[in-house]
């Protein structure tokens, strides 16, 4: 066996996700769930005539939280295990099911999907976050949307009574996700100028 690879041999393998990767998924993901929450509760009991409100608010913080994580880890699947944390914990906290859990972890995995499809846009990176924010933000609200019409509740009158609305609240988070693309690239960058993340000319941590 030759020197290269007896050094080879000798080195510890080392997992996917690192311990630090996992707390920061794990934290983010409750982080989210709990932004989830606070907003919708609130929003649900000031503004019920407007449908979607509570997700409108929380597209911005929730997804800046998000695409952080996805530039901290620069790891495939970030982004879907932190949205299984973050639906988890929606659930647990007396969210209806499916929509509490299958809305944020299909809106986490299309956006798991465009962060990966666009990985080749390296040295686009502003332009690439906000494409995956964008797709983050409306996948949530096209995940909900489809289980509130397979099982028949009440926001689906919306569609019919406010179409003009929902259409503008649809496109506001689309905007609001591709705002929160740029909004994570300036706190990634505050992260690597206060040493908490790796710059990207080198390796992963």
């Amino acid at each position: 066996m030759s020197e290269s690879e007896d050094r080879h041999a000798a080195e510890p393998h080392r997992p996917y996700f690192s311990l630090r990767d996992l707390s920061q998924i794990a934290a983010a993901g409750v982080g989210a769930a709990l932004i989830d929450m606070v907003v919708k509760r609130s929003l649900g009991i000031a503004l019920p005539g407007v449908p979607f409100s509570g997700s409108l608010v929380a597209a911005l913080p929730r997804t800046v939280l998000i695409l952080v994580v996805a530039c901290r880890t620069r790891k495939a699947g970030a982004i879907a295990l932190l949205s299984l944390v973050e639906g988890s914990v929606n659930f647990a906290m007396g969210g209806v099911f499916p929509l509490s859990f299958v809305s944020p972890l299909g809106a986490g995995l299309l956006g798991e999907a465009t962060w990966f499809l666009t990985g080749v846009m390296k040295r686009l990176l502003l332009l690439r976050l906000a494409i995956t924010g964008a797709i983050l933000a409306v996948g949530r609200l096209v995940m909900a949307s489809g289980f509130a019409m397979i099982l028949g509740l009440p926001l689906v009158r919306w569609f019919t009574t406010a179409p003009l609305m929902v259409g503008a609240i649809f496109l506001l988070n689309i905007v609001l996700g591709g705002l929160a693309g740029a909004l994570s690239r300036i706190f990634f960058r505050e992260l690597q100028h206060l040493g908490l993340a790796a710059h990207e000319e080198h390796g992963r941590d």
